[in-house]
């Protein structure tokens, strides 16, 4: 009873995925006519009209699956920001992981050495990059209006679009956009990602090139980048939220706009660490994951870039990260 009786208070309307395991109803969240579909079945034998509320594969539907089903109000936060505009979180546990690449020739100057880090405590990073618009409910402004389409192109100008990601942003731009998010919540909880943070999330637990292999083949279902934006029609970033996610349920941590972290540029340490904010000072900021108009091969986990705090440009953006 204790059990049925906690979830009523961690029950809120959570928009997920089409193809989200507990959205039992499919229309998009995770609510109370989810939880009544379950209790509905709940100590029925498994058929083939009701086995998909056997969340382990056990061959019953019981308490197992309800603590999997009600562990799902965890990994997902909404956040009201400013302007009315959401955003949404996905929970990510603390842990251990090799940072940095050990010998891929490609990456070998910026990306070694390879190194243990943990991240000791855990955080809710967005599910999708900042949005336009996101950002124009926060700040009031639209800082892509009227700027350049995509690099190398003179023509065109850079679509407006709320489910785009916001670009033409810069390091300093975000400081001002998590200052705006704290002063409204009365805490400090919002900031952008170290870079130890942004790679563990990236990794999702896995250690391969990409959180979903080492197959090049794959990554047109999870990315945006040079060789399936140049022919899609719109050569510049995409909606959000339109490839798979990783893992951990993050969307576009490869391509579409690439994303500052709260870290200065610099040479990684060679012994473990543990939480790394990197360098404490220097002249670029980190920024991540690659983006529309670079190449496949430039977008593996590891992959380092770096700008000065006040750059600006059509391929860069960032993703929010908010503490516990």
């Amino acid at each position: 009873m204790k059990a049925w009786i906690c979830v009523f208070g961690l029950l809120s309307v959570i928009p997920v995925w089409a193809t989200h395991d507990v959205d039992f109803n499919f229309d998009g969240k995770i609510d109370l006519a989810d939880l009544f579909l379950f209790a509905d079945v709940f100590g029925h034998p498994v058929n083939e009209n009701n086995e998909f509320f056997d969340l382990n594969g056990d061959g019953a539907i019981n308490f197992p699956d309800f603590y999997l089903f009600a562990d799902q109000y965890h990994k997902e936060l909404i956040v009201d920001l400013p302007g009315g505009a959401k955003m949404e979180f996905v929970w990510i546990e603390p842990g251990t992981f090799m940072m940095g690449s050990p010998s891929v020739p490609r990456f070998s100057t910026r990306e070694g050495p390879q190194h243990e880090v943990t991240i000791s405590r855990g955080f809710y990073l967005g599910k999708y990059e900042i949005t336009q618009g996101e950002w124009e409910s926060v700040m009031g402004t639209t800082p892509w209006s009227g700027q350049k389409a995509a690099p190398f192109l003179s023509q065109g100008t850079f679509q407006a679009n709320a489910s785009h990601p916001a670009a033409y942003i810069s390091w300093y731009d975000m400081q001002e956009f998590v200052g705006e998010l704290n002063a409204a919540s009365g805490e400090e909880i919002f900031r952008l990602p170290t870079e130890a943070e942004w790679e563990y999330a990236c990794f999702a637990g896995t250690t391969t090139r990409w959180s979903f292999g080492d197959d090049e083949n794959q990554l047109e279902d999870y990315a945006w980048y040079f060789e399936n934006v140049w022919y899609s029609g719109n050569q510049g970033s995409q909606p959000v939220g339109t490839k798979w996610p990783n893992p951990w349920g993050i969307f576009d941590m490869y391509g579409n706009v690439a994303e500052w972290c709260q870290d200065w540029f610099g040479d990684y340490s060679s012994g473990a660490q543990v939480d790394p904010t990197g360098p404490v000072t220097g002249t670029d900021r980190v920024i991540r994951g690659g983006h529309f108009f670079v190449s496949w091969e430039d977008l593996a986990t590891v992959y380092r870039y770096h700008k000065t705090p006040d750059f600006r440009y059509n391929s860069t953006g960032a993703r929010l990260l908010r503490t516990e």
